[in-house]
């Protein structure tokens, strides 16, 4: 019986030695409002493998990466224009992009050509829209919301 109790208090003195280490910052306007919210991890944490950056008065983009590519898609939620950007692209990079329905229903392909990428979203109807990317024989996907 005391065993797990000891195993019980050790693991809940790790997490919160870990939760204390995690840095926080918050940025406010001259309103008091919360403009930019970071928190950083320490090395030791196992990083995801995707971020989602967010700034409060502004829409979101999404950070992934595919080895050594790093792509951006933002905005998210979006209107109209939807841009996917791609870092340490090179022409022998070969990909595909698939615009999807909640129904799996394929409504958009584009061949990735270039490092940006921008997908005009306006005649579609609003609602969620599921976006994946084919690069390197290596699948990403992303919950992407039209306004």
């Amino acid at each position: 019986m005391k065993k797990p109790i000891i195993l019980f208090f050790l693991t809940l003195l790790s997490i919160t030695c870990i939760a204390q280490s995690y840095r926080r910052e918050f940025d406010y306007d001259n309103s008091g409002n919360r403009i930019i919210r970071t928190i950083e991890l320490p090395p030791e944490v196992v990083q995801p493998k995707s971020a989602f950056i967010s700034n409060d008065n502004e829409t979101s983009k999404f950070e992934d990466r595919i080895g050594e590519i790093v792509l951006y898609v933002f905005p998210n939620p979006t209107a109209g224009e939807l841009t996917i950007s791609i870092e340490n692209y090179d022409d022998l990079t070969q990909g595909k992009l698939s615009l999807y329905t909640v129904n799996g229903q394929l409504i958009r392909e584009v061949v990735v050509d270039s490092p940006t990428i921008t997908l005009d979203l306006s005649s579609y109807s609003s609602g969620i829209y599921l976006l994946s990317l084919l690069m390197n024989n290596r699948v990403k996907d992303w919950k992407i919301v039209k306004q």
